[in-house]
């Protein structure tokens, strides 16, 4: 949930913590944005 209130940016940034998790979420910011 928090990571759809951050921005693409930001969810790339994570990329590194939860590969999997901020994946599907940066697709879905990515479209929804």
């Amino acid at each position: 949930a928090v990571i759809l209130e951050k921005s693409t940016y930001d969810c790339f940034k994570d990329t590194s913590l939860h590969d999997l998790l901020i994946e599907n979420n940066c697709k879905q910011i990515v479209i929804a944005g």
